[in-house]
C-alpha cells in the first residue's frame, strides 16, 4: 500500500464553531489523505456572532515548519491555504510554497462575504492575495472574494453574462482551475461556477435550504481537495463537495441550533466514504 497523500493546510484554528482547520482536518482525513494542520491563528471561536474572542497569532510558525520539513526531506503533495491574518503570514506562505515546488497548490482566498472584507483585513492584504492566487493550481473564492480579486463591483445576484465575465476576469489573474462558490445566477439559481484549466466552464447546481452556516465553505473546499487527492476529476470533486455540504446543511437545519455553531459535521462524515457524483451540471458555453 502506498502512503496517503500529504496535504499541508495553512489556516486558522477556531476551537469552537466548526470552521477552518477544525472541519478541514477530519474531512480530508476521512477521504484518505494525511493532513498537516498548520495554524495561522488560534481563536476561542470564529468571529461571526461571538464576543470576547481570545486569539493568538502564530507568526513565524509556518517558516519554522518549512525549515524542519525541508531538513528531514518530507514530501508534501498539496499545500492548501485559507485564512491568513497579516502580511507576514502571506510572505511565510509564499516561502512555504517555494520550499515544496512539486506540491499542488490550492488557495481558498479568505477575504470577505456579502460584499465586505472580513474584520481586520485591508486593501494591502487583498493585493497580497492577488499575488498568492497567481501561484495556485486551484482557487475557490466566493462571489465577494472573486470581486475583490478582480476589482469588480459586487452584486448579490448575477446574470449569466455577468457571472461569465467574473470568472473569465479571474482567469486573467490566475491560470488555476477556478471555482466560484455559492454564486446566485439569475438564469439557473445558486450554483458553484467552475472554469477548468482546459477552458471548460460549467455550473454545479446547489439544492440547499435557505440557511447559512459558518464553515460550509471550508467543508466544500476540503471535500474538493480530498477528492482531487484520491484522483477524482475536477467535475466529480465539485459534485462531491456540493452534495456533501447539502447533506451537512440538511441534517443540521431543523435542529434549532444557532447557525454560528456550524453544521453537524460529526454526523455527516461517514457520508464521505461513499459519496459520488450525483449533481446536475450545466455547461455554460
Amino acid at each position: 500500500m502506498q502512503r496517503p497523500k500529504r496535504v499541508a493546510t495553512i489556516n486558522d484554528l477556531s476551537v469552537f464553531g466548526r470552521c477552518a482547520l477544525s472541519v478541514i482536518t477530519p474531512v480530508i482525513s476521512v477521504m484518505g489523505s494525511q493532513v498537516l494542520a498548520i495554524p495561522t491563528t488560534v481563536l476561542s471561536t470564529h468571529t461571526g456572532g461571538f464576543k470576547n474572542i481570545s486569539s493568538v497569532n502564530c507568526d513565524g510558525f509556518i517558516d519554522s515548519l518549512a525549515k524542519q520539513y525541508s531538513e528531514i526531506g518530507l514530501d508534501i503533495d498539496c499545500i492548501y491555504s485559507g485564512y491568513l491574518a497579516n502580511s507576514s503570514q502571506f510572505k511565510s506562505t509564499n516561502r512555504f510554497i517555494d520550499t515544496f515546488p512539486n506540491a499542488f497548490i490550492v488557495v481558498d482566498p479568505v477575504l470577505g462575504d456579502s460584499g465586505k472584507l472580513y474584520r481586520g483585513l485591508t486593501a494591502e492584504m487583498v493585493e497580497s492575495m492577488q499575488n498568492l492566487v497567481s501561484r495556485a493550481d486551484l482557487i475557490t473564492p466566493n462571489p465577494t472574494e472573486a470581486c475583490f480579486l478582480t476589482e469588480t463591483e459586487f452584486a448579490e445576484n448575477f446574470s449569466k453574462n455577468h457571472a461569465m465575465d467574473l470568472i473569465l476576469s479571474l482567469a486573467q489573474k490566475s491560470s488555476a482551475n477556478i471555482i466560484i462558490t455559492g454564486i446566485d445566477i439569475a438564469e439557473i439559481g445558486k450554483c458553484n461556477l467552475c472554469l477548468s484549466k482546459s477552458g471548460r466552464i460549467f455550473a454545479v447546481i446547489c439544492d440547499v435550504k435557505n440557511q447559512s452556516y459558518h464553515g460550509t465553505g471550508d467543508c466544500f473546499c476540503a471535500t474538493v481537495v480530498g477528492s482531487l487527492m484520491r484522483g477524482d476529476s475536477l467535475e466529480s470533486a465539485v459534485c462531491n463537495a456540493t452534495s456533501f455540504v447539502e447533506h451537512c446543511i440538511e441534517i443540521t437545519a431543523d435542529s434549532g441550533e444557532p447557525e454560528r455553531d456550524g453544521i453537524f459535521l460529526e454526523s455527516a462524515l461517514p457520508v464521505l466514504l461513499y459519496i459520488g457524483k450525483n449533481k446536475k451540471i450545466i455547461d455554460m458555453r
